[in-house]
């Protein structure tokens, strides 16, 4: 199975830049920074799994950091 890492390119360091770069040493993993605004995928006939996976999806649930970001 190949896995897709899509991700924003990172402007300045982030503790994230540690956990893509681990991903991308792994032999099953493409990584690809997003050059832009990317378009929509076109997934076409494709059917396997699809996962979104957003490490900071905290605040889009809690007000713990900043309450005008819920359901963002």
């Amino acid at each position: 199975m190949r896995v897709l890492l899509l991700h924003h390119p990172y402007t300045y360091p982030r503790f994230e830049q540690d956990f893509v770069d681990r991903v991308a040493e792994l032999p099953e993993f493409d990584v690809v920074a997003d050059p832009g605004m990317a378009p929509t995928l076109a997934w076409g006939d494709f059917t396997g799994l699809r996962v979104l996976m957003d490490h900071d999806i905290i605040q889009n649930y809690s007000d713990i950091f900043d309450a005008t970001l819920g359901g963002t």
